[in-house]
């Protein structure tokens, strides 16, 4: 028995979760993370998504995104794929990088939209223990707190 397809259509808004592969880190360094945002701006151009907020943690990154298209798997897929093996060649290492397939959670934009938006943001709170978020470097949530300005 396959795998259930994921629930695809045009306008849908997800929380992604990626982890590392047996819960080790998915960046060893800011380089890391620095590419992981450059291969997701190439996504969202590439794929027609809209990136509401995201988190990168040690061991996992947290995304809040909208599909334009009945298209996530295939972005996902060709997003985790890209990072994978930049991450093997900067790395000197090779095999799976991320654990298993992505978490991807519907968020009902209408009355979710914002909730999920502070929980993707909270993240760097809960799990690095950081107490100001809008100042962690890799967050979304520093553009938010300066667009209120």
């Amino acid at each position: 028995m396959g795998r259930p397809k994921r629930i695809q259509y045009a306008g849908a808004c997800y929380l992604v979760i990626l982890q590392g592969n047996n819960r080790q880190d998915l960046f060893l360094s800011n380089q890391d993370r620095r590419q992981f945002l450059t291969l997701l701006r190439q996504a969202k151009e590439r794929h027609g998504l809209s990136v509401y907020a995201y988190c990168l943690l040690g061991g996992s990154a947290q995304l809040l995104i909208e599909t334009a298209r009945p298209n996530l798997a295939a972005a996902m897929q060709a997003f985790n794929t890209q990072y994978t093996k930049y991450f093997n060649a900067a790395h000197n290492t090779v095999g799976h990088v991320l654990q298993g397939r992505y978490k991807a959670y519907l968020v009902d934009p209408e009355t979710h939209l914002a909730e999920t938006s502070r929980y993707v943001h909270l993240a760097c709170v809960r799990d690095a223990g950081k107490d100001r978020p809008w100042r962690y470097q890799w967050s979304s949530c520093a553009a938010y707190v300066e667009a209120e300005h």
